[in-house]
């Protein structure tokens, strides 16, 4: 008997669930730019520099931020979550925070020995390059699959007819099972005859 029932993961993210992401976001942002201007009152005297303390809190904020972001995203797409769009709730402040600080940090003193700007854009760089070289490895293995269960091309995603080649980019979408020698779909899991790897 078939259910009618939908399994939520399911379905893609809505518009008003995307919203509400932003509106999060908004809310986030507030709150971080309320604790980074908290910071620099603390440690910044009036027409003064500000102090290494302050520079150094700012930083740890924004890479704290900016880390738990990459960290969600991370858990959320490892899990296929719906709660997905609400890692970029967190991102997107982190980078904006970031602008301002480069910013605030530039205007309060310039001057080329302090490398604080320079030190939270290459750690923001980095974190930002293994986080979409994990995204890209998640990628690589999960959409194949997805598209061979809609019986689409693992490779290019048009509609797989019954040929043993793509119709939309002419690849193979039928190979040869390296256990048991027969048919089997490109991209799947396991092979239908034999049941191996």
């Amino acid at each position: 008997m078939r259910s009618e029932k939908v399994d939520i993961e399911e379905i893609a993210s809505t518009k008003s669930e995307k919203a509400l992401a932003l509106v999060l976001g908004v809310f986030v942002f507030v709150a971080v730019i309320w604790a980074y201007t908290k910071i620099d009152d603390r440690y910044t005297h009036r027409f003064d520099k500000p102090t290494l303390t302050s520079a150094v809190l700012e930083i740890a904020l924004t890479l704290a931020l900016l880390s738990l972001g990459l960290v969600l995203l991370s858990v959320f797409r490892r899990r296929r979550s719906r709660y997905l769009p609400l890692s970029f709730s967190v991102i997107a402040p982190a980078c904006l925070l970031a602008l301002i600080f480069a910013g605030d940090y530039t205007n309060d003193y310039y001057d080329f020995a302090d490398l604080g700007p320079l030190v939270l854009s290459l750690a923001g760089i980095a974190l930002t390059l293994v986080a979409f070289f994990y995204l890209q490895r998640y990628l690589a293995r999960r959409v194949p699959i997805r598209r061979v269960r809609k019986h689409e091309c693992p490779f290019c995603g048009y509609p797989v007819g019954e040929g043993v080649h793509c119709e939309g980019c002419g690849r193979e979408v039928i190979g040869e099972c390296s256990s048991c020698g027969k048919k089997r779909r490109v991209g799947t899991a396991f092979c239908a005859s034999c049941g191996k790897a």
